[in-house]
């Protein structure tokens, strides 16, 4: 009987850390008022969504990004949010309502305009991102986890190690 308490009270205290993991801030969400207020040169207001073009995620809005004239589908290279954070949580799919924004800082490599329409897409290599406020996820911890910090668990610790792996021995370079 003891082994067995034993037992319930070792599975309780490893739940409760786990659940304890998930309020624990990783990385904190900016504002974006003041971040439409401090745009700086490089820098990119986007979302990802997939609803307007199935292949390229990203959008950079003109009413987030007042220095731009018009909106355009953003192609993302470099440090991308999706080189270290988890695909299920984050990364959209066609069928998918999630979608966050982010601050892209970065340089524009080339635009294009795509055949059979006038979408223009740009080329954005990014050098560092930021999420925005309030994060949306894709699983059920949309409901309790917080909106203002990504955690331990928005991440994907494979991605993280292989990033951090590259750029120690000068891979991650352009």
């Amino acid at each position: 009987m003891k082994v067995i308490k034993k037992m319930i009270m070792i599975v309780f205290l490893l739940l409760t850390m786990l659940i304890i993991l998930d309020f624990i801030p990783v990385k904190f969400a900016i504002s974006i008022d003041d971040t439409k207020m401090n745009l700086k040169e490089g820098d990119y207001i986007c979302i990802n969504e997939s609803k307007i073009h199935l292949e390229i995620p990203w959008i950079a809005i003109k009413r987030f990004n007042k220095h731009l004239d018009h909106d355009f589908l953003v192609r993302v290279y470099g440090n991308s949010p999706y080189g270290t954070l988890s695909a299920k949580e984050f990364e959209v799919l066609p069928i998918s309502d999630i979608s966050n924004v982010y601050l892209l800082n970065g340089e524009v490599k080339r635009f294009e305009k795509e055949e059979n329409s006038n979408i223009l897409i740009a080329d954005l290599y990014v050098n560092k991102w930021q999420i925005i406020y309030p994060i949306n996820r894709a699983s059920f911890r949309q409901f309790y986890a917080p909106k203002s910090y990504l955690t331990v668990y928005d991440y994907d610790w494979i991605k993280v190690i292989k990033s951090m792996w590259k750029k120690a021995n000068g891979d991650g370079l352009k």
